[in-house]
């Protein structure tokens, strides 16, 4: 059994790589309602192109199949979207380095939901750092998931930097490559045609957006193409996460996924019932049945010390059941040991010994650890990045591990009473504080 030290330090060491999963579903280019910023002040836009125009390289050649269509329907006009707004290229640049471990998972969910109008969101301190990695001013050596043009307040998204992550992937950065091309075309698209009635979801044929994007290939956009192996990228593999922001901003600048070592129970969580702690000091061990009870626990069988009449003085102050009107060190379930009593140790020095104290939230942390991570071949000892870090940090993921809730509930003020010079600095250890509870 380690000490509870070492057991707040694997899970800090795994909490700092804990997984960030978004489920992320079909979506258009620009995903969750993104680079709506159209020059000319239009709506917001939430997709990309006609995809159909983009594998084209923009060419305003149309099939039989879309001739007969316009054979057969009206006569149609040139849209109120008809592009003709001027419009100057974001200059191109390779990615900044992703995964940076920036942002958390709940960072990420709420930057998706307010882009592309996340002033709120910039002007937290609290998102500071995650704010660095997601927006990159134009004028930037590398560019992250979104570009931007201002300072400060003033700072507006021109760009969801699909290109960005294709570099990524593909490994061409410089000028000219399949990121360049579809972050040129994207970017001018969005311009001449983000402010047409359907740009979030353009229609087949016909539609305003297919008639602006048709014109503007013709026109200001003639020289914004993509050659079709470049398309290609985002139909499959690894590249195709790279078709929204949804897709990608994950992958940029949250922790890469963890994937749970075999040890990781992965179990639901039920807490013991709290009682507050049986009296210090009792007296009823001696140095050596101390000394063999820390032995036989540490070999998880004290079977030969309970069989022996000599210690059960002893053994009555060690183990109490679950059920008891207080509890000791030990807590037993059917003569079997299911939780070291850290917390009961904590509400003796800290006198809160009701089921909303830190004793309780106590146990419940180090419970839920030893319940899903036990099994890991270094929980007594734990290693830096070994199995219980890793299970540690599936366990307390703020996405959702079976002790999460726990987590969630040690407060700064209950940290702090465990730490040295605390309140309840002695019961860190299980070895320390069983003498002062039931030692001569």
């Amino acid at each position: 059994m380690r000490s509870r030290s070492a057991l707040r330090a694997a899970v800090a060491v795994a909490a700092a790589a804990s997984s960030v999963a978004l489920v992320v579903g079909c979506e258009s280019i620009f995903g969750i309602g993104s680079l709506p910023f159209p020059a000319d002040g239009g709506g917001a836009d939430t997709s990309e192109p006609d995809v159909a125009v983009v594998d084209s390289g923009m060419d305003s050649s149309r099939s039989d199949a879309d001739a007969a269509m316009q054979t057969d329907a009206p006569e149609v006009g040139p849209p109120a979207c008809t592009p003709t707004v001027p419009f100057t290229q974001v200059k191109w640049a390779g990615p900044s380095a992703f995964p940076q471990s920036a942002c958390t998972a709940t960072q990420v969910s709420a930057y998706l939901t307010c882009f592309p109008n996340c002033d709120t969101f910039r002007q937290d301190l609290a998102n500071a750092a995650c704010v660095s990695c997601i927006e990159t001013d134009e004028n930037a050596i590398v560019h992250g998931p979104v570009v931007t043009r201002g300072t400060g307040s003033q700072a507006k998204p021109v760009l969801v930097n699909v290109g960005g992550c294709l570099a990524h992937f593909d490994g061409m950065s410089a000028p000219g490559g399949c990121g360049n091309q579809e972050d040129d075309l994207l970017a001018c698209d969005m311009a001449e045609c983000g402010s047409c009635s359907d740009f979030s979801v353009p229609a087949m044929s016909l539609g305003p957006t297919d008639m602006c994007e048709q014109m503007a290939s013709g026109g200001t956009c003639q020289a914004d193409t993509v050659s079709p192996s470049c398309a290609a990228e985002l139909q499959s593999g690894s590249t195709a996460a790279c078709s929204s922001l949804a897709g990608f901003l994950p992958q940029w600048c949250a922790p890469p996924p963890v994937t749970p070592p075999s040890c990781y129970a992965g179990t639901a969580f039920t807490p013991l019932p709290w009682a507050a702690p049986t009296a210090f000091g009792q007296g009823m061990c001696t140095t050596e049945q101390i000394s063999a009870y820390e032995s036989c626990f540490q070999s998880n069988d004290c079977s030969a010390f309970r069989a022996d009449p000599s210690n059960s003085g002893c053994l009555g102050c060690i183990e109490t059941d679950e059920s008891s009107f207080e509890l000791g060190p030990i807590v037993t379930s059917g003569g079997v040991a299911v939780e070291v009593n850290f917390g009961g140790c904590q509400a003796h020095f800290d006198n809160e010994t009701t089921e909303s104290g830190c004793g309780n939230l106590e146990n419940e942390f180090t419970t839920c650890a030893e319940q899903e991570c036990g099994t890991c071949s270094d929980f007594g000892n734990p290693t830096s990045g070994g199995p219980s870090a890793q299970c540690e940090g599936s366990a307390f993921t703020v996405d959702g591990g079976a002790c999460t809730p726990y987590n969630d509930s040690m407060t700064l003020v209950c940290n702090s009473e465990l730490a040295d010079g605390g309140v309840a600095g002695t019961c860190d250890n299980f070895f320390t504080f069983l003498p002062l509870w039931c030692g001569q």
